[in-house]
Protein backbone atom coordinates (compact mmCIF):
# COMPACT_ATOMS: atom_id res chain seq x y z
CA UNK A 1 0.00 0.00 0.00
CA UNK A 2 1.36 3.91 -0.46
CA UNK A 3 0.75 5.89 2.26
CA UNK A 4 -0.62 9.27 1.46
CA UNK A 5 1.45 12.03 0.40
CA UNK A 6 2.62 15.02 2.49
CA UNK A 7 1.64 18.84 1.29
CA UNK A 8 5.03 20.43 0.79
CA UNK A 9 4.96 23.75 2.14
CA UNK A 10 7.09 26.78 1.02
CA UNK A 11 10.93 27.17 2.70
CA UNK A 12 11.92 29.93 3.48
CA UNK A 13 14.21 30.91 0.88
CA UNK A 14 11.57 30.37 -1.71
CA UNK A 15 8.97 32.64 0.48
CA UNK A 16 11.56 35.39 0.61
CA UNK A 17 11.93 34.73 -3.51
CA UNK A 18 7.75 35.24 -3.91
CA UNK A 19 7.77 38.58 -1.39
CA UNK A 20 10.88 39.92 -3.65
CA UNK A 21 8.69 39.42 -6.91
CA UNK A 22 5.50 41.16 -5.11
CA UNK A 23 7.73 43.78 -4.36
CA UNK A 24 9.43 44.12 -8.05
CA UNK A 25 5.61 43.83 -9.40
CA UNK A 26 4.43 46.59 -6.76
CA UNK A 27 7.38 48.94 -7.68
CA UNK A 28 6.76 48.62 -11.18
CA UNK A 29 3.13 49.04 -11.13
CA UNK A 30 2.82 51.60 -8.30
CA UNK A 31 4.68 54.48 -10.47
CA UNK A 32 2.87 53.67 -13.19
CA UNK A 33 -0.51 54.26 -11.36
CA UNK A 34 -0.01 57.33 -10.27
CA UNK A 35 1.12 58.35 -13.44
CA UNK A 36 -2.11 57.06 -14.89
CA UNK A 37 -3.93 59.27 -12.10
CA UNK A 38 -2.02 62.50 -13.20
CA UNK A 39 -2.29 62.01 -16.79
CA UNK A 40 -6.19 61.96 -15.68
CA UNK A 41 -6.11 64.92 -13.65
CA UNK A 42 -4.08 66.63 -16.45
CA UNK A 43 -6.89 66.42 -19.11
CA UNK A 44 -9.35 67.62 -16.34
CA UNK A 45 -6.94 70.52 -15.63
CA UNK A 46 -7.05 70.61 -19.50
CA UNK A 47 -10.97 70.42 -19.81
CA UNK A 48 -11.20 73.32 -16.64
CA UNK A 49 -9.34 76.04 -19.24
CA UNK A 50 -11.22 75.00 -22.03
CA UNK A 51 -14.22 75.55 -20.07
CA UNK A 52 -12.74 79.11 -18.68
CA UNK A 53 -11.86 80.21 -22.26
CA UNK A 54 -15.31 79.02 -23.85
CA UNK A 55 -16.52 81.23 -21.49
CA UNK A 56 -14.67 84.10 -22.11
CA UNK A 57 -15.83 83.66 -26.04
CA UNK A 58 -19.26 83.61 -25.02
CA UNK A 59 -18.86 86.81 -23.00
CA UNK A 60 -17.22 88.80 -25.87
CA UNK A 61 -19.89 87.71 -28.18
CA UNK A 62 -22.49 88.96 -25.96
CA UNK A 63 -20.85 92.12 -24.49
CA UNK A 64 -18.45 92.81 -27.60
CA UNK A 65 -14.98 92.73 -26.04
CA UNK A 66 -13.60 90.66 -23.29
CA UNK A 67 -13.45 91.24 -19.58
CA UNK A 68 -10.96 93.23 -17.65
CA UNK A 69 -8.76 92.35 -15.57
CA UNK A 70 -8.19 94.67 -13.21
CA UNK A 71 -11.76 96.33 -12.76
CA UNK A 72 -11.35 99.47 -10.94
CA UNK A 73 -12.99 99.86 -7.37
CA UNK A 74 -15.92 102.29 -7.45
CA UNK A 75 -16.83 102.30 -3.80
CA UNK A 76 -18.14 105.58 -2.56
CA UNK A 77 -16.10 104.93 1.13
CA UNK A 78 -12.93 106.30 1.56
CA UNK A 79 -10.43 103.23 1.24
CA UNK A 80 -6.75 103.12 2.18
CA UNK A 81 -4.59 104.38 -0.94
CA UNK A 82 -0.91 105.18 -1.39
CA UNK A 83 -1.47 106.88 -4.60
CA UNK A 84 -4.71 108.94 -3.74
CA UNK A 85 -6.05 109.05 -7.16
CA UNK A 86 -9.83 108.19 -8.09
CA UNK A 87 -9.92 105.06 -9.70
CA UNK A 88 -6.84 103.79 -8.38
CA UNK A 89 -7.89 100.24 -6.87
CA UNK A 90 -8.10 97.24 -8.41
CA UNK A 91 -11.53 95.24 -7.42
CA UNK A 92 -13.33 92.63 -9.57
CA UNK A 93 -11.33 90.05 -11.25
CA UNK A 94 -12.33 88.93 -15.09
CA UNK A 95 -13.75 85.31 -12.90
CA UNK A 96 -16.81 87.60 -11.35
CA UNK A 97 -17.07 89.11 -14.76
CA UNK A 98 -17.72 85.47 -16.61
CA UNK A 99 -19.69 83.88 -13.41
CA UNK A 100 -23.12 84.12 -15.78
CA UNK A 101 -21.37 81.91 -18.67
CA UNK A 102 -19.88 79.35 -15.94
CA UNK A 103 -23.31 78.58 -14.98
CA UNK A 104 -22.84 80.64 -11.95
CA UNK A 105 -25.71 83.26 -12.35
CA UNK A 106 -27.09 82.79 -8.79
CA UNK A 107 -23.09 83.55 -7.36
CA UNK A 108 -23.07 86.90 -9.43
CA UNK A 109 -26.53 88.06 -8.17
CA UNK A 110 -24.91 87.78 -4.73
CA UNK A 111 -22.03 90.51 -5.27
CA UNK A 112 -23.14 94.01 -4.43
CA UNK A 113 -21.45 95.85 -7.77
CA UNK A 114 -22.26 98.75 -5.92
CA UNK A 115 -19.05 98.74 -3.22
CA UNK A 116 -16.09 97.30 -3.42
CA UNK A 117 -15.39 93.26 -3.98
CA UNK A 118 -13.23 93.64 -0.85
CA UNK A 119 -16.39 95.09 1.36
CA UNK A 120 -18.07 93.29 4.22
CA UNK A 121 -21.16 93.09 2.43
CA UNK A 122 -19.26 90.80 -0.43
CA UNK A 123 -17.86 88.32 2.24
CA UNK A 124 -21.05 85.77 1.43
CA UNK A 125 -18.74 84.86 -1.82
CA UNK A 126 -15.61 84.98 -1.05
CA UNK A 127 -14.96 81.31 0.61
CA UNK A 128 -17.17 79.89 -2.53
CA UNK A 129 -15.38 77.09 -4.01
CA UNK A 130 -15.89 77.27 -8.02
CA UNK A 131 -14.68 73.93 -8.92
CA UNK A 132 -13.99 75.37 -12.57
CA UNK A 133 -11.35 77.13 -11.33
CA UNK A 134 -9.77 74.24 -9.43
CA UNK A 135 -6.78 71.92 -10.66
CA UNK A 136 -7.32 68.75 -9.65
CA UNK A 137 -3.40 68.26 -9.18
CA UNK A 138 -3.65 71.06 -6.93
CA UNK A 139 -4.71 70.35 -3.53
CA UNK A 140 -4.61 73.46 -1.65
CA UNK A 141 -6.77 75.22 -4.06
CA UNK A 142 -10.09 73.82 -3.09
CA UNK A 143 -9.20 74.68 0.59
CA UNK A 144 -10.54 78.45 1.45
CA UNK A 145 -7.78 79.77 3.99
CA UNK A 146 -8.07 83.11 5.64
CA UNK A 147 -8.50 86.27 4.15
CA UNK A 148 -5.23 88.54 4.50
CA UNK A 149 -6.30 92.61 3.43
CA UNK A 150 -3.48 93.02 1.12
CA UNK A 151 -2.37 96.96 0.63
CA UNK A 152 -4.09 99.40 -0.99
CA UNK A 153 -7.08 97.79 0.86
CA UNK A 154 -7.52 98.60 4.30
CA UNK A 155 -11.00 96.39 5.15
CA UNK A 156 -10.93 94.58 8.04
CA UNK A 157 -12.92 91.33 7.20
CA UNK A 158 -12.19 89.72 10.69
CA UNK A 159 -12.48 85.84 10.14
CA UNK A 160 -14.01 85.60 6.80
CA UNK A 161 -12.24 82.84 4.39
CA UNK A 162 -11.31 82.93 0.82
CA UNK A 163 -11.29 80.39 -1.97
CA UNK A 164 -8.69 80.60 -4.58
CA UNK A 165 -8.43 80.55 -8.20
CA UNK A 166 -5.78 77.71 -9.78
CA UNK A 167 -5.83 79.50 -13.30
CA UNK A 168 -4.86 83.29 -14.03
CA UNK A 169 -5.78 85.31 -16.96
CA UNK A 170 -2.79 86.80 -19.15
CA UNK A 171 -1.82 90.22 -18.18
CA UNK A 172 0.93 90.19 -20.77
CA UNK A 173 4.63 90.32 -21.05
CA UNK A 174 5.36 92.52 -17.64
CA UNK A 175 3.99 93.47 -14.54
CA UNK A 176 3.67 96.85 -15.44
CA UNK A 177 1.02 99.61 -13.63
CA UNK A 178 -2.37 100.36 -15.66
CA UNK A 179 -3.88 102.57 -12.80
CA UNK A 180 -3.60 106.63 -12.45
CA UNK A 181 -1.07 107.42 -9.99
CA UNK A 182 -0.33 110.67 -8.63
CA UNK A 183 3.51 110.75 -10.72
CA UNK A 184 1.78 110.89 -13.62
CA UNK A 185 -0.83 113.35 -12.69
CA UNK A 186 -3.25 110.81 -12.06
CA UNK A 187 -3.27 109.44 -15.64
CA UNK A 188 -2.65 106.26 -16.81
CA UNK A 189 1.15 106.42 -18.90
CA UNK A 190 0.18 105.31 -22.16
CA UNK A 191 3.69 103.01 -22.29
CA UNK A 192 2.34 100.98 -19.50
CA UNK A 193 -1.09 100.32 -21.43
CA UNK A 194 0.94 99.30 -24.88
CA UNK A 195 2.95 97.09 -22.21
CA UNK A 196 -0.16 95.28 -21.30
CA UNK A 197 -0.51 93.24 -23.85
CA UNK A 198 -2.15 90.13 -23.04
CA UNK A 199 -5.83 89.46 -23.09
CA UNK A 200 -7.58 89.77 -20.33
CA UNK A 201 -5.24 92.76 -19.10
CA UNK A 202 -6.12 96.19 -16.73
CA UNK A 203 -9.09 98.95 -17.16
CA UNK A 204 -9.04 98.54 -21.17
CA UNK A 205 -10.81 96.15 -22.73
CA UNK A 206 -10.34 94.66 -25.43
CA UNK A 207 -11.48 92.86 -28.38
CA UNK A 208 -10.75 89.68 -30.28
CA UNK A 209 -9.49 92.20 -33.50
CA UNK A 210 -6.96 93.34 -30.96
CA UNK A 211 -4.83 89.82 -30.97
CA UNK A 212 -3.30 90.39 -34.16
CA UNK A 213 -0.89 87.25 -33.81
CA UNK A 214 -3.95 85.23 -33.88
CA UNK A 215 -6.08 83.12 -31.70
CA UNK A 216 -4.51 79.88 -31.55
CA UNK A 217 -1.12 81.30 -30.66
CA UNK A 218 -2.01 84.13 -28.17
CA UNK A 219 -2.50 82.71 -24.30
CA UNK A 220 -5.57 83.56 -22.34
CA UNK A 221 -5.80 81.87 -19.36
CA UNK A 222 -2.23 79.68 -17.21
CA UNK A 223 -2.17 77.33 -14.36
CA UNK A 224 -0.87 78.96 -11.28
CA UNK A 225 -0.17 76.53 -8.49
CA UNK A 226 -1.93 78.00 -5.36
CA UNK A 227 0.32 74.54 -3.88
CA UNK A 228 3.28 76.39 -4.83
CA UNK A 229 2.54 79.56 -3.62
CA UNK A 230 1.88 78.71 -0.27
CA UNK A 231 4.82 77.48 0.39
CA UNK A 232 5.33 81.17 1.77
CA UNK A 233 2.26 81.02 4.25
CA UNK A 234 2.24 84.49 5.67
CA UNK A 235 0.25 87.37 5.80
CA UNK A 236 1.52 88.51 2.47
CA UNK A 237 2.43 86.10 -0.28
CA UNK A 238 0.04 83.18 1.69
CA UNK A 239 -2.44 85.85 1.27
CA UNK A 240 -2.38 85.68 -2.77
CA UNK A 241 -4.78 83.90 -5.13
CA UNK A 242 -8.65 84.74 -3.94
CA UNK A 243 -10.64 84.19 -7.16
CA UNK A 244 -12.42 87.37 -7.04
CA UNK A 245 -9.86 89.89 -6.58
CA UNK A 246 -8.47 91.49 -9.88
CA UNK A 247 -4.96 92.12 -8.33
CA UNK A 248 -1.95 91.08 -10.24
CA UNK A 249 -1.42 87.61 -8.70
CA UNK A 250 -4.19 86.66 -7.47
CA UNK A 251 -6.28 86.22 -10.80
CA UNK A 252 -3.29 87.24 -13.52
CA UNK A 253 -0.42 86.18 -14.76
CA UNK A 254 2.68 87.89 -16.39
CA UNK A 255 5.17 85.82 -18.84
CA UNK A 256 8.07 87.68 -17.37
CA UNK A 257 9.11 84.68 -15.57
CA UNK A 258 8.77 81.03 -17.53
CA UNK A 259 6.58 78.52 -16.43
CA UNK A 260 7.06 77.36 -13.01
CA UNK A 261 10.11 79.75 -12.56
CA UNK A 262 8.85 79.62 -8.17
CA UNK A 263 10.25 76.32 -8.43
CA UNK A 264 13.33 76.80 -10.36
CA UNK A 265 14.18 80.21 -8.33
CA UNK A 266 12.71 79.18 -4.88
CA UNK A 267 10.74 83.11 -4.65
CA UNK A 268 7.46 83.92 -3.83
CA UNK A 269 7.04 85.06 -7.73
CA UNK A 270 3.10 85.55 -7.00
CA UNK A 271 2.12 86.69 -10.86
CA UNK A 272 4.28 83.87 -12.39
CA UNK A 273 2.20 80.74 -13.85
CA UNK A 274 3.15 77.50 -12.27
CA UNK A 275 1.42 74.18 -11.68
CA UNK A 276 1.97 71.17 -10.19
CA UNK A 277 2.51 68.89 -12.68
CA UNK A 278 5.27 67.19 -13.79
CA UNK A 279 7.71 69.39 -16.41
CA UNK A 280 5.28 72.32 -17.24
CA UNK A 281 1.84 73.50 -17.17
CA UNK A 282 -1.73 73.67 -18.81
CA UNK A 283 -2.68 76.70 -20.61
CA UNK A 284 -5.82 78.04 -22.95
CA UNK A 285 -5.32 79.96 -26.43
CA UNK A 286 -8.15 81.99 -27.43
CA UNK A 287 -9.14 79.69 -30.11
CA UNK A 288 -10.58 77.48 -27.07
CA UNK A 289 -7.71 75.06 -27.14
CA UNK A 290 -5.86 74.27 -24.52
CA UNK A 291 -2.50 72.45 -24.17
CA UNK A 292 0.34 71.69 -22.14
CA UNK A 293 3.45 74.19 -22.24
CA UNK A 294 7.04 72.62 -21.44
CA UNK A 295 9.35 74.47 -18.63
CA UNK A 296 12.17 74.16 -20.67
CA UNK A 297 10.05 76.82 -23.47
CA UNK A 298 12.42 79.30 -24.53
CA UNK A 299 12.53 82.48 -22.56
CA UNK A 300 13.62 85.39 -21.01
CA UNK A 301 17.06 85.36 -19.26
CA UNK A 302 16.65 86.66 -15.83
CA UNK A 303 18.80 88.28 -13.03
CA UNK A 304 18.58 86.32 -9.92
CA UNK A 305 18.11 89.62 -8.00
CA UNK A 306 14.89 91.21 -9.53
CA UNK A 307 13.70 88.27 -11.16
CA UNK A 308 13.26 90.99 -14.21
CA UNK A 309 14.27 90.19 -17.93
CA UNK A 310 18.11 90.67 -17.85
CA UNK A 311 18.35 94.21 -19.23
CA UNK A 312 15.00 95.47 -18.83
CA UNK A 313 14.62 99.19 -16.37
CA UNK A 314 11.68 99.86 -14.77
CA UNK A 315 9.91 103.30 -14.59
CA UNK A 316 8.62 104.70 -11.43
CA UNK A 317 5.35 105.51 -14.23
CA UNK A 318 4.59 102.06 -14.12
CA UNK A 319 6.23 100.68 -17.72
CA UNK A 320 9.72 99.17 -18.58
CA UNK A 321 12.61 100.23 -20.92
CA UNK A 322 15.54 98.50 -22.55
CA UNK A 323 13.33 95.46 -23.04
CA UNK A 324 15.04 92.33 -24.72
CA UNK A 325 13.13 90.14 -27.67
CA UNK A 326 10.35 88.15 -26.41
CA UNK A 327 11.13 84.45 -25.87
CA UNK A 328 8.45 82.25 -27.11
CA UNK A 329 7.26 81.82 -24.06
CA UNK A 330 6.58 85.88 -24.31
CA UNK A 331 5.23 85.66 -27.63
CA UNK A 332 2.55 83.42 -26.35
CA UNK A 333 1.46 85.57 -23.80
CA UNK A 334 1.42 88.42 -25.78
CA UNK A 335 -1.79 89.48 -28.45
CA UNK A 336 0.00 92.00 -30.68
CA UNK A 337 3.78 91.68 -30.91
CA UNK A 338 3.90 90.40 -34.26
CA UNK A 339 5.64 86.87 -33.48
CA UNK A 340 5.11 83.53 -35.54
CA UNK A 341 4.91 81.02 -33.16
CA UNK A 342 5.31 77.02 -34.17
CA UNK A 343 3.46 74.78 -32.60
CA UNK A 344 6.25 72.58 -31.80
CA UNK A 345 8.25 75.33 -30.23
CA UNK A 346 6.74 74.52 -27.13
Amino acid sequence: MFGKSRARGFTVVELFVVIGVIAVLAGLLIPAAQSTREAARRALCLNNLKQLALATQNYHDALGSYPIGQEPSHDPRPLYTNFGCPGDLVDKSAFVSILAFLEQASLYNAINSRVSIYGPENTSIHGVVIGTLVCPSDSLGATPRPVYPKPPFGFALGNTRASCAGYVGSFGSLPVFTLPTAINDCKIDPRALDQANGVITGVSPIDARAITDGLSGTVMFAERSMTRLHVWNDQYYGGYGEWWSGMLGDTLFTASTPPNAIVVFDAPLVDAASSMHPNGLNVACCDGSARFVKNSINSWTLDPKTYLPVGAVSNPSGWFAAVPLAGVWQALATRNGGEVVASDSF
